[in-house]
């Protein structure tokens, strides 16, 4: 897993990567990029690493995440093992990429929501004086 923070532009970022993902490529082992802090990302940053790992990778996926907001942190690592296991092969999840950013972040908020509902039902079930 190669993980670049998309949350600025770092043109020594964009540099090392210019190297790292060719070599990497050349290797013929599963790789993966994870796009870190989507939370805090600036657009800009998201498509030029989409370029440069077309230009540079090209068919390796792009998992964007976010450990702060707990999303497709999982998903990164599944994928990965994945690809793994079948020896490299394009990476899917079950059958299907990992979820964009905005995908999994709705999935995540809702997941949230639930288990809050859920968390604060059992206080007043079990909390007598809650």
């Amino acid at each position: 897993i190669v993980a670049v923070d998309v949350s600025r532009v770092l043109p020594v970022q964009t540099k090392w990567l210019e190297k790292l993902l060719p070599a990497l490529n050349k290797s013929k082992r599963p790789m993966l990029v994870a796009a870190c802090k989507c939370d805090m990302a600036l657009p800009v940053c998201i498509e030029e690493l989409e370029a440069l790992v077309k230009r540079y990778a090209k068919g390796t996926p792009i998992v964007e995440t976010s450990a702060r907001e707990a999303v497709n942190i999982d998903a990164a690592f599944l994928a990965l093992a994945t690809s793994v296991r079948r020896n490299g092969k394009h990476i899917t999840l079950h059958g299907h990429p990992p979820d964009s950013y905005v995908d999994a972040y709705h999935v995540r908020q809702e997941e949230k929501k639930q288990l809050s509902v859920r968390f604060y039902a059992l206080l007043e079930k079990e909390v007598h004086d809650f």
